[in-house]
This record gives C-alpha cells, structure tokens and sequence, in this order.
C-alpha cells in the first residue's frame, strides 16, 4: 500500500468515526424519550407523527440529526469504494483533499448536538417558550417543531431544516415533513426578556422557507415590475463595461435579483414582527441592531437606516405615532435616523435600496395577510396602557385585568417596554438598559407565562 492509500485510509477512518461518534450521542437523545414517543428505524418519515402525541421536545431535530449523520456515514462509505478505482496519483490526491474537507466538516457539525442539550433543557424561561410555540405554530405551522438555542453568536439568528448541506453532499432527500427551526439567541441575552421580540423576526425567516412570502411579493404587479428592472438595470451595468470585461451576464443579473430578495426577506421579516408586536419590535431592534453602523450595506440585508426608515412607515400607519413620541428622545432619534438618506459607493446595492423602497406596500401587504389574527394595533394597547403600568409599580405580573380579562402577551411585553424606558428617565441609554431593569427580570416571564395559561383555559 503506497503513502496516498495511507493516507486517505486514516481520512476515511477519522471522518467516518466523527460522524459516528455524533450519530451515538443523538441515538441517546432519542433513547432517553418516553416510550409512546420512540418510533423504530430512523428515517424522514418518522417526523409525520411527531406532532401527533406529546413527544420530547426536540425529536423531530433528533431526527433529522440521525438521518443527517447516516448520510454523511454513507457518502464517506461511498469515496472509500470510489477510491480503489482511481488510476493514478493525481486522482488520489483529488480525493485526499475531498476527504480531509470532509474530516473537517465532519467535526464542525458537533455543535448540533448542543441543540440538543436546548432542546432538553431550553435556556429560555417558560412563558417565552410558550410564546415562542404559538408564534412558530401560528406563522411556520402547527407541525413545525422550534428549538431555541443559547449560542456564541453576536445577535439573534435562524435556520430551518439545518444541515441541509450533508444531504445535498450525499444526495438523500432533506426535506422532512415537519419544519425543523433552530433559533439563536445570543448567550448573554438568554434571561433577557425585553430583546426576545427580535425572535419573532427570526420566525419570520422560518415561515419565508415554508410559505414562499417572498415569492407572493414578487410575484405580484409590482413586484414584476421591480424584479424586471432589476436584471435591466444588471444588464445595462454589464453592457456598459468595456469591450471583453463582460463577464458573465447572466452571473451578474443573478447577483443582483439575489441580493434584492434577500433584502425583500429581511423586510418582511421585520414587517411581521412590527405586526405582531407593534413598537416593542423597534425598541428591540433599535436596542441591538440600531447600535451599529446604520450605512453599513450587506450582500442579504439592506442598511440597517433603510429599516428603520420601513419599520417606522408601518408603525405610523397602524397607529403607533402618538405612543412612540412620549419618550420624544427616544423616538426623536429613530426619526433623525430615518431620514437621513443612505449613500451607496456602488451601483447594485443602490439600485436595491430604491426598489426596496417601491416594494415596501407589498411587503406590508403580504406581512399583514400572513399575520392574521395575531396583528397588534394601538387601539389594542390604548385601554390597558395605564392598568399594565400600574401593576408593574405594584410588582403584580401584568397578565390580568380588574375585570379578570386576560391580557394579551403583545401588549404584556410592550407595557413592559415602556415601564422599563420610564424607570430610565426616558433618555436614549435607557433603550440600552431596558433589558436590565431588575423588576422585569421577574414580572414579565411570570406574565407571559399567566396570560398563555389564561388563553388556553379559556380557549377553545
């Protein structure tokens, strides 16, 4: 056996080993659950019964992770066989870097076990996880299975359906009947009520890969009209060059339309979030987001100025104006920031920037239809404004009227905002402090928690 065949011999060996190794500590996961929720063989389609009992939470993950590592087993399996075909050394040697990728992709995927760990002991407190459930059911779908992970991320992110990649690498179908959506939640802010709207934004992404709303918005009139302009615009840009710097037209119109549906998906993201929770989104966002730098241009966001600009359109037309303008610093801020107009140093990202902004009624549209019932206007808030502030003074969880009528979590969370932004004098470091406030740490999860109990006991 020459050095090459060694060599991927003890390749092949360490990447089949890690996934193994994984694959043991999901069978474990899996292992640990209540019988009636156990099923036998581990494929996709176990995830069709999923939601039908009351398994442990996160076995539609603890699935699609097997499923998952057995097909990154299968495909190592595969170049092993592949191998002792190869004719000569510079093949070989092909195959040696393919593999030593492999062995390292195959270790970077241990920190989906840690999803795991989450999934059995979830680093959120209950009454956000309840509000994390009914979000999720409501905008992905009943079946949809949601996982919140505290993570070493800088912010709050998502993925649906997560290691995708492995299945495309090994051609095995990765589209499991239930949704699979794993959240991030930065681990500093795991205790940090105040921030977790930024999570409806990131479900917002979760209910894009499920429903297509990005689709439903270019695919109306002016959405046409806007992806239309997009590739002329990409067309022109390249036919203007000089002769024999082209390039690749097409690349170029495909660079351009992607860049802008992913601007449009962070917007209707945002959309839905605002629609969902009014004012408490922006604060939120603001809190984190708005803390950077508001020109800075991303290949899939748009300038954060360019947000804040949208989000504040749609909050005034819900209604929300007269609320925002009592802490004046605050909301004066947003508005100076907003109406700065944003200077792109390149032609692609400015083209996007303008159709954004022509799609914005669109964006809102299609935002407001998928939200439904769960919309949250400020003749929602209006009537328990000063009864949500007096509790909180009286350290009594806002979840409950005099009346005895339930309060809705939405209105929970933004009276929590605005009490947090008062005890702070209502300065712009207050927004960076809200989170803070010691009373809330207590107050908002016990509300958040009563008011699901109350909606449910009085449900359906």
């Amino acid at each position: 056996m020459d050095r090459l065949d060694s060599e991927f011999d003890l390749l092949a060996a360490s990447a089949g080993r890690t996934a193994r190794v994984q694959r043991d500590e999901v069978k474990r996961f899996l292992e640990a659950a209540p019988q009636s929720s156990r099923v036998s063989g581990v494929t996709h389609e176990v995830t069709d019964n999923i939601a039908e009992g009351e398994p442990r939470r996160g076995m539609a993950l603890a699935h699609h992770l097997h499923c998952a590592y057995d097909a990154l087993i299968a495909h190592v399996e595969q170049r092993v066989e592949d191998f002792k075909t190869l004719p000569d050394p510079e093949s070989k040697t092909g195959a040696l870097t393919e593999m030593r990728q492999m062995v390292v992709g195959a270790r970077n995927l241990h920190q989906s076990l840690s999803w795991l760990d989450a999934a059995a002991n979830p680093p959120l407190d209950l009454g956000t996880r309840y509000l994390v459930d009914q979000l999720t059911a409501t905008l992905v779908g009943s079946r949809a299975e949601v996982t919140v992970v505290a993570a070493t991320d800088r912010s709050y992110a998502t993925v649906t359906n997560p290691l995708r990649p492995v299945f495309e690498l090994s051609g095995v179908p990765s589209s499991p009947s239930v949704a699979i959506i794993v959240v991030f939640v930065p681990r500093r802010e795991q205790r940090s009520g105040l921030l977790h709207p930024l999570m409806v934004h990131e479900l917002g992404h979760a209910a894009n890969k499920q429903h297509g709303l990005v689709r439903e918005v270019l695919g109306t009139d002016r959405g046409r009209e806007q992806l239309s302009a997009v590739m002329g615009e990409a067309t022109a840009q390249t036919e203007a060059l000089p002769q024999g710097q082209t390039g690749d037209m097409t690349a170029t119109v495909e660079r351009i339309a992607t860049r802008l549906m992913a601007w449009i998906e962070e917007a209707l993201c945002d959309s839905i979030a605002a629609h969902i929770l009014g004012p408490t989104y922006l604060y939120s966002f603001m809190a984190i987001v708005g803390t950077s730098d508001l020109e800075m241009v991303g290949e899939k966001h748009p300038t954060t100025r360019q947000r804040i600009r949208l989000l504040l359109e749609q909050l005034d037309t819900l209604g929300w104006a007269e609320l925002m303008s009592a802490a004046p610093e605050i909301d004066d801020w947003f508005r100076a920031a907003a109406e700065e107009e944003e200077q792109y140093a390149e032609a692609d990202p400015a083209f996007c920037a303008a159709a954004l902004s022509s799609l914005s009624e669109q964006i809102v549209d299609v935002a407001t239809r998928h939200v439904g019932d769960l919309a949250f206007r400020s003749v929602d808030y209006e009537p328990l404004e000063y009864e949500i502030d007096g509790l909180l003074k009286a350290g009594i969880p806002p979840s409950q009227t005099r009346e005895r009528s339930s309060v809705g979590r939405a209105q929970i969370i933004l009276g929590s905002w605005i009490f947090a932004v008062a005890k702070g004098g209502g300065n712009l470091d207050a927004l960076a402090l809200a989170a803070d406030v010691p009373e809330l740490s207590l107050l908002l999860p016990k509300a958040l928690q009563d008011a699901a109990l109350l909606e449910a006991w009085r449900g359906p």
